[in-house]
């Protein structure tokens, strides 16, 4: 999962937030409740135009931390 999160924000700088994206949604499958990885998707997500989607992972981690 560190390995994934890595990934994401590399890819993240070098402005591939389909990518990482990508790399998110793989990682979730496996750990659906994990908060840094939706956090990561939500970035991503923003990045790519996609703000009701972001502020939906968002909120699923506030959710999953709380």
């Amino acid at each position: 999962m560190e390995a994934a999160l890595n990934l994401a924000s590399g890819l993240l700088d070098e402005n591939r937030a389909e990518s990482a994206a990508a790399v998110m949604r793989r990682s979730l499958e496996r750990n659906p409740d994990n908060a840094d990885l939706r956090i990561v998707l939500g970035t991503a997500l923003s990045r790519m135009g996609r703000p009701a989607e972001a502020f939906g992972e968002f909120r699923r981690a506030m959710e999953i931390d709380s």
